[in-house]
């Protein structure tokens, strides 16, 4: 919980800042960042609304895309705009062009590169070099293509 601290409250002059006294109501604006928000006293108003940009986390306009209501308008991330996100069920950190969802916020095991060749082997992705393994290890679509490198293919030696 956050509270904005009371401002100078006069309690012996006449008029608002009678209202003031006692304990600081809740603000108005009691979700996300703004949870526990007290209203502050104005001399010459009473009891008014905080400075909510003096609160950890607070927006004006909600950017941040954090799982907080930033703006305390009692609505999460409501300005961030959801992203493809493709599944990386082997951990390679490149994802499967067929298996995506839609979210804010990057889902576990979801990445945001879809170009996995095959999502069942960590060993195959593009860019990693190709070894004789019966894997398409750097997804050109051939396997164990170890063609001018001077490696073994299956059963004959390359120089």
């Amino acid at each position: 919980l956050y509270a904005v601290a009371l401002l100078g409250c006069p309690t012996d002059s006449p008029g608002p800042a009678d209202l003031c006294e006692g304990e600081a109501p809740l603000a108005d604006r009691q979700a996300g960042a703004c949870a526990g928000a007290l209203q502050v006293c104005d001399p010459d108003l009473g009891w008014v609304e905080p400075d909510y940009t003096s609160l950890p986390s607070y927006e004006a306009t909600e950017l941040s895309c954090d799982g907080t209501d930033n703006d305390c308008d009692g609505i999460v991330d409501e300005m961030d705009t959801p992203r493809t996100w493709y599944a990386d069920a082997d951990g390679d950190g490149f994802g499967d062009p067929l298996a995506s969802l839609m979210a804010v916020l990057q889902p576990a095991g979801y990445v945001s590169d879809n170009t996995d060749c095959d999502d069942t082997q960590a060993a195959a992705y593009p860019g990693n070099t190709e070894i004789v393994d019966s894997i398409d290890n750097d997804c050109n679509g051939v396997v164990d293509d170890t063609s001018g490198s001077g490696k073994c293919f299956i059963g004959s030696l390359l120089d």
